[in-house]
């Protein structure tokens, strides 16, 4: 297997962001600040916050955890966050409560959605952002490639298709599980998973010289786990992210990139 490492690719973009955060404190006077709203509190939303606190300590950011548990207290937060000038970032960690609609994200300006789940972020959204990083660090294209997205969530597959449509590309895209997938996966040059679901592609589907980027996250009996069943990763003629360090770590990158063009732009 060739594996699409890209946490090594995200230690590379902590050197720069470091830097630019300290020219920011030094030359600006701007300390880079992100609030993070959860109304939630599981294993899964505590590890993607200490994930994202530790990758704001790396370089120097400071990164404010709020847990609410209604939808008022959380707009709210918002609302105060949007006018606080010493926020430059804002973001709703999900899943959601139940009760709580997904309507809040859109409650963010702008300005400061980081993550770009509201509708008029003035950001591209992390995870397609991410993959293009992964793959351009691989010097690989997409012209030419018949490309197949599993999946069309508002984090990972629906904001890579509308992007990867803009750029002039016609990826294929399904939904949701479903007998079709194998056949889509057995011709793809490219396949990008964000389904969820443990293991559903086998990797006897994939052929060989397929790149692979498996952004699903689940658990299973053996616990963490993406999309593409583990077997896949042993084989040596394919491309494929790791279960862990894939594109999981350029995604933080990528959001906290937002966020530092979020605090150069609160000074103009």
């Amino acid at each position: 297997m060739k594996s699409l490492n890209g946490k090594e690719i995200s230690e590379f973009i902590k050197e720069r962001q470091a830097r630019e955060v300290r020219r920011l404190k030094q030359s600006e006077g701007i300390s880079p600040t992100l609030l993070i709203i959860t109304t939630v509190d599981t294993p899964a939303t505590k590890t993607y916050l200490r994930v994202k606190k530790a990758y704001g300590d790396s370089i120097g950011v400071s990164v404010k955890v709020e847990v609410l548990e209604s939808e008022e207290d959380a707009r709210l937060k918002i609302k105060n966050a949007n006018n606080d000038e010493g926020i430059h970032g804002c973001i709703v960690q999900l899943p959601l409560a139940q009760d709580i609609d997904i309507g809040l994200v859109d409650k963010i300006i702008p300005s400061k959605d980081i993550d770009s789940l509201g509708e008029n972020s003035n950001f591209r959204a992390p995870t397609p952002t991410a993959i293009d990083w992964l793959l351009a660090a691989y010097d690989i294209s997409l012209v030419g490639k018949k490309i197949v997205i599993l999946g069309e969530g508002k984090l990972v597959g629906g904001p890579i298709v509308e992007s990867w449509r803009a750029q002039g590309y016609d990826p294929m895209v399904i939904s949701e599980p479903g007998a079709d997938i194998e056949k889509a996966v057995r011709d793809a040059d490219l396949i990008v998973s964000g389904l969820g679901v443990a293991g559903l592609v086998k990797g006897s589907w994939i052929k060989p010289g397929a790149i692979v980027v498996d952004a699903g996250t689940s658990t299973d009996s053996e616990g963490l786990s993406g999309d593409v069943e583990r077997s896949a990763r042993d084989r040596d003629d394919i491309a494929i992210t790791p279960i862990i360090g894939g594109v999981g770590p350029l995604t933080v990158a990528v959001l906290f990139d937002n966020l530092l063009l979020a605090a150069a732009a609160s000074k103009k």
